[in-house]
């Protein structure tokens, strides 16, 4: 039952969304043109289907950090609300560089995620 949630809110994304965000290692595009908060939301809570698929438990626990554009908190607090109605906690570390995220992915043993806006605006 829970695969078929989780290719259900992916065909849900790809009928809603350009494709051409999903990239091989992240997501990518122009908040309010390519994807939106509720896609953020979305993307929460298949995270947390994804990962407890993977680690076979249910209890847990990211790390989420952003860039200062104008869009990351709306996007951060919607990513954060569907990680966390499925089941999930997030510890938000705010405004921090890449490196920093990835130090709490190693330090912590949690899985870091940070949205950021790379060249896009």
């Amino acid at each position: 039952m829970e695969h078929e949630s989780t290719l259900t809110l992916i065909l849900r994304w790809l009928q809603m969304m350009d494709p051409v965000v999903f990239r091989e290692y992240d997501i990518r595009g122009v908040v309010g043109k390519d994807f939106d908060s509720a896609f953020a939301r979305e993307l929460g809570k298949s995270y947390f289907t994804y990962l407890k698929q993977e680690t076979k438990t249910d209890q847990l626990k990211i790390t989420i950090g952003h860039d200062a554009r104008v869009s990351s908190p709306e996007i951060v607090q919607e990513l954060t609300r569907g990680f966390m109605e499925s089941g999930g906690h997030v510890v938000h570390i705010g405004l921090v560089t890449t490196p920093i995220s990835y130090f709490f992915d190693v330090c912590d043993g949690r899985s870091s995620r940070r949205s950021d806006g790379d060249r896009k605006p």
